[in-house]
């Protein structure tokens, strides 16, 4: 497994990543799946401040290959806002649903926790994704709390400090 921050040299393997997430009805990539390239391209620029929404922080995307084949997403927004503390967190991941259950969301989440947070991060789930809230919690999240989202339903909330 390796991981790397988002680059369009890595277009085809995203091609492939969107279509199948798409498939699967992964709610961000429904839209992906139809134009990955310009998808792709916007992320490349969140992460450089480009074409960012007005009150948002840069955010980077980084991919997990597994066997030359992107297997994961993680991305991580590099500041914060009212929003992102307080219902969608700093950290958003998501694996292919056929590499589920293999650990690779743990090990997402634990690269990013020793190799890219400066500081204490937010990390949401929805309450019904156990499979999620195992992963936050054996990376170390600590439980802060759970509301109720108007568009997410039931989330609970997670503290993920960086390794010292």
């Amino acid at each position: 497994m390796e991981i790397v921050k988002a680059d369009f040299m890595h277009i085809d393997a995203f091609r492939v990543y969107a279509q199948k997430c798409g498939r699967a009805q992964l709610s961000m990539y429904v839209n992906a799946q139809n134009d990955p390239d310009s998808y792709l391209k916007k992320r490349i620029d969140y992460a450089q401040g480009k074409g960012i929404p007005e009150g948002w922080p840069a955010m980077t995307t980084y991919f997990c290959f597994h066997e030359n084949v992107i297997i994961g997403v993680i991305r991580v927004r590099n500041g914060s806002n009212d929003y992102i503390e307080n219902v969608i967190g700093h950290v958003g991941y998501e694996v292919l649903p056929e590499m589920r259950g293999r650990g690779f969301a743990s090990e997402m989440l634990l690269w990013v926790k020793q190799k890219q947070l400066l500081d204490k991060v937010i990390v949401t789930c929805e309450a019904r994704n156990q499979a999620s809230q195992r992963v936050i919690e054996k990376c170390g999240g600590r439980f802060l709390n759970r509301f109720q989202s108007e568009f997410e339903g039931e989330i609970i909330r997670y503290l993920l400090t960086p390794d010292e």
